[in-house]
């Protein structure tokens, strides 16, 4: 008897627990493919927000100018500017949490995807994959970064990323500051 007892009051208690979940998502509308998990939406790589329907990329889409710094070793490539555009709706490439520099390294294009790591869904990490430039310049694996929005009027959002590159046969780990013009 009490083993039946142990199993009806432990049936009873995950009927509660699924009764509470449905009853907390009953009035959350979350955006097309997003699930409400406990009255929340969880988002989706490439969309943020409370229901989902925030592209991560609009945030970055612009020009920022880039800050190379390589410790100990000299920065190859200093001071430069680069566009952040997102892929375009409506094309066949088209990915929903996918960014391209026009120029990194001097080159480009290179292309980046927005995470979304952060407890509220929100796309602020940002991972370059590896890849090959025209200049002789090879991303590595490992290379990754954060997004930070302004905090202070008249402040810029920023972007660090640690890159791992090699150049000219040489590999560097080098932090790139990016800061929104």
């Amino acid at each position: 008897m009490k083993g039946l007892t142990k199993v009806l009051f432990v049936a009873l208690s995950l009927l509660a627990i699924s009764a509470c979940e449905k009853k907390s998502c009953k009035n959350v509308v979350c955006a097309s493919y997003q699930t409400c998990y406990q009255g929340a939406c969880l988002c989706l790589n490439g969309y943020e927000g409370d229901t989902c329907s925030v592209l991560s990329s609009t945030k970055f889409i612009g020009d920022w100018q880039v800050l190379e710094n390589c410790a100990p070793d000299p920065s190859n490539f200093g001071v430069y500017y680069t566009n952040i555009r997102a892929t375009i709706v409506g094309t066949t490439y088209y990915a929903p949490n996918v960014i391209y520099f026009d120029i990194l390294f001097g080159t480009g294009p290179v292309y980046a995807q927005i995470l979304n790591t952060s407890a509220t869904s929100e796309g602020t990490t940002i991972y370059i994959p590896p890849q090959t430039l025209s200049n002789g310049v090879a991303i590595l694996a490992g290379s990754q970064g954060y997004y930070s929005p302004a905090v202070n009027a008249g402040a810029k959002p920023t972007m660090t990323v640690t890159m791992n590159y090699s150049y000219q046969g040489t590999s560097y780990t080098c932090t790139e500051s990016f800061r929104k013009q």
